[in-house]
């Protein structure tokens, strides 16, 4: 998951909102990615809801992995 994260953490600042999950998670090359690991891209979402602390923010100062 750390690899992932900061892969989507475009900006290095360590926090992903959702918005930039809901933007990745567009991409079809990125839903390919998930099909090859047998998951679906509402899965992505549903594990970002996972992570955030309710501030609409997954930060990896706070992760829970």
């Amino acid at each position: 998951l750390e690899i992932i994260f900061k892969a989507i953490d475009d900006s290095g600042d360590g926090i992903i909102t959702e918005a930039r999950m809901n933007e990745i998670l567009s991409n079809q090359k990125i839903a390919a990615y998930f099909q090859t690991l047998d998951l679906d891209v509402h899965e992505g979402a549903a594990l970002f809801h996972l992570l955030d602390n309710g501030d609409g923010e997954a930060a990896h100062s706070q992760r829970r992995w």
